[in-house]
């Protein structure tokens, strides 16, 4: 016969009542020294756990009218109950009986848990971020691409005579009520490399310059790069980069956050990679642009095959170096120049401002 002393809850006052707990085959026997009148019969069929805490703390429930409740807080409590009474769900662990029996169903569960956050996280919420970055106002886009820019120029030295040679090319290119606001920027770097920034900028690196050889292939690369203003990918693509962080400032409300975290990750943007898709919509767009200026398609042609030919002998970011990537590009534009027929026409500001461009800097 086992003994213990607990805790007695009648269900009716909150006050409890110190009680032995005596351990019968088919029954607990609860009694207590201030009263011998008490006794409370306690049937095993009608026991239950009411405890996630094996170790410290048994509370069982008995099905009264009210239901009554016995608290032991004996470490040898638990495994009395489980040697009197091995077969009672009473005497198995609260956690044990979630995984008791075939885990198969458990174990689906878990994996639809965790296949649903996954999904959340690496598909709805960038996906999210992406539908809320092609509703965001020009405004707001605007001075978002202000800290960005501002930002990456900081440390940045700029050549303002390219800078403004290459603003005029690229006016004189997009000569187009439709064409907006866009502040093309010539950066001194060892780097061979142009990109796209939210709220109409380009930054142009000086060597991508040197490694064109005509104005045509100039004018591919920034095309190229304004129609990734136009369709807004860099801001989707930044978007979607940083939207988990997006995601909780909007949460709490914290928009001032949001430019924090923009203005910290702007640097992130010099080695944005584009999925393929977006880049062929920008090599599309750009090449109509240049069929609706009368300038040889075969420019943005010849800036790929110079990218990939000189991989080994320029700086690149490795995404602008992979061959695969550059074969393919220039596989699909070559078929879509080969199935129309261009009308070119020699633009010769264009060619003056490109040799400008080329020049060596006196700065």
């Amino acid at each position: 016969m086992a003994v213990f002393e607990g805790l007695y809850f009648n269900g009716k006052t909150s006050a409890g009542l110190p009680v032995s707990v005596e351990l019968l085959p088919t029954e607990f026997r609860l009694t207590t020294r201030t009263d011998a009148d008490f006794l409370r019969i306690w049937d095993t069929n009608l026991i239950g756990r009411n405890d996630f805490n094996d170790a410290e703390l048994v509370e069982l429930q008995y099905a009264a009218s009210p239901p009554e409740y016995l608290e032991v807080k004996d470490p040898a409590f638990f495994g009395a109950l489980k040697m009197h009474y091995p077969k009672a769900a009473f005497a198995g662990s609260r956690y044990g009986s979630l995984i008791s029996g075939n885990p198969l169903p458990l174990l689906s569960v878990l994996a639809v848990f965790v296949l649903l956050v996954a999904g959340a996280y690496f598909w709805l919420i960038p996906k999210t971020a992406e539908v809320i970055a092609e509703n965001l106002p020009v405004s707001a886009e605007a001075k978002l691409g202000q800290a960005l820019i501002d930002g990456m120029l900081e440390a940045e030295e700029k050549d303002s005579v390219k800078t403004m040679y290459a603003q005029r090319f690229f006016n004189l290119l997009h000569a187009s009520p439709q064409s907006g606001k866009v502040s093309v920027t010539v950066v001194k770097h060892r780097q061979a490399n142009a990109f796209a920034v939210p709220g109409g900028h380009i930054v142009v690196y000086e060597p991508i310059i040197h490694l064109t050889d005509s104005y045509e292939e100039f004018a591919g690369l920034i095309a190229h790069e304004n129609a990734h203003l136009q369709h807004r990918h860099s801001l989707k693509a930044l978007f979607r980069n940083l939207s988990s962080y997006f995601l909780v400032s909007l949460l709490f409300g914290d928009l001032n956050g949001i430019m924090v975290v923009v203005a910290e990750n702007a640097n992130s943007l010099k080695s944005l990679e584009y999925n393929r898709e977006l880049e062929k919509e920008a090599d599309m767009t750009g090449l109509a642009l240049l069929e609706q200026k009368h300038i040889d398609p075969n420019g943005m042609v010849g800036l790929f095959s110079a990218l990939k030919d000189e991989k080994e002998n320029i700086d690149l970011p490795e995404f602008l170096s992979t061959h695969p990537v550059l074969d393919s590009r220039i596989n699909y534009l070559k078929a879509k120049i080969a199935s129309r027929k261009f009308r070119v026409q020699q633009n010769d500001s264009l060619q003056y401002y490109w040799q400008k461009l080329k020049e060596k800097s006196i700065e």
